[in-house]
């Protein structure tokens, strides 16, 4: 059993690193673990992303006195950035794009020679992605040559997207069956009620949205609904899903097999990375999630060790569905670490 502490999961990179670093080479599989508000296995997938900066480099001038002798770096992300809003509508519907201007000028009196925008790019494909890049990097040489400056393209980090395997998801399953489901006290389900107040109903998270729920589990889900926590246990409903947002844990996913799961850390209605997790992350709910995740992984791990055909399935199976799709590290050899 080897153990990884992975850096900066939510800078989309460390385990990428990592990767290009062979560690997870000579793995049988690696088991995967974030807290939820469900507790399930994943069988879907969730896009990959691409993280650049692009600077652009123009003439400084003083903007009252002479500019038309300055040549705006500003202007030049300012069009970059309406370029890309207008691609938005030629891409597919699971493609995101967002950025930040993080450098634009000190004054406003003086044409700005330096200004920075910073893009992260995801898609559900490494080819679509790749694509997509390439058009947003095509965007900002336009913005360029239109304001006279020069653009400079940096990678700062990539990750891909995941291939949970799916009977490594179906053994995590039957872990949680044989653990059983989380058992709350009042004062933690009273805790829960209170919590998701501060959420409005009407933009509360279904956590049951995009996923195919088995007719034998509609009643289990309809009951757990109404519930502020949901401490039953729930078999992979995910397979057709395609989650928008991104881990690093993907790289790992084309290496070798692997599955992600959750456990419930979360209330039904906070939303992802807000107040609320924080708030039952630090307590018992949160720490009662921790430990079932704790559990199943011990219990996976005894599984397949005690019987080596589980791994041998779940082999063939990541050998089949990557066959043709050879892992293609998303950064190169040279770039370094973000700080």
């Amino acid at each position: 059993v080897r153990y990884y502490g992975c850096p900066a999961e939510e800078q989309l990179t460390g385990k990428v690193f990592m990767a290009r670093a062979g560690v997870f080479d000579d793995l049988d599989c690696a088991l995967n673990y974030h807290p939820g508000s469900l507790n399930m296995p994943g069988k879907g997938t969730a896009v990959g992303v691409r993280d650049y900066t692009f600077r652009f480099h123009g003439t400084t001038a003083h903007a009252g006195g002479s500019p038309h002798e300055g040549r705006s770096a500003l202007d030049a992300v300012e069009l970059m950035n309406v370029g890309v809003n207008y691609l938005r509508e030629h891409v597919t519907e699971k493609v995101r794009i967002h950025y930040a201007i993080t450098r634009g000028g000190d004054v406003p009196n003086i044409v700005p020679a330096e200004a920075e925008v910073w893009y992260f790019l995801r898609a559900p494909s490494h080819d679509e992605l790749d694509q997509v890049a390439e058009r947003v990097r095509k965007v900002a040489e336009g913005a360029a040559m239109m304001t006279e400056t020069t653009v400079e393209v940096i990678l700062n980090g990539a990750c891909s997207t995941v291939l949970n395997n799916h009977y490594l998801a179906d053994l995590h399953y039957q872990a949680m069956q044989m653990i059983g489901p989380i058992a709350y006290t009042d004062e933690e389900l009273e805790f829960a009620r209170t919590l998701n107040e501060g959420f409005a109903e009407e933009n509360a998270r279904d956590p049951f949205n995009h996923m195919r729920i088995p007719p034998e589990m509609k009643s289990l889900v309809d009951a757990q609904k109404s519930l502020p926590i949901i401490g039953e246990n729930f078999p992979a409903m995910d397979e057709d899903a395609v989650a928008t947002g991104s881990t690093d844990v993907g790289d790992v996913s084309w290496i070798t097999p692997l599955t992600m799961f959750r456990t419930t850390c979360f209330t039904t209605r906070a939303s992802g990375h807000s107040w609320g997790v924080t708030a039952t992350s630090g307590m018992s709910i949160g720490h009662k999630g921790m430990m079932h995740a704790a559990k199943t992984m011990a219990a996976v791990a005894v599984d397949l060790f005690s019987d080596p055909k589980h791994i041998d399935h779940a082999r063939a199976e990541w050998s089949e569905r990557t066959a043709g799709q050879p892992y293609v590290l998303p950064i190169p050899e040279d770039l370094t670490p973000p700080r």
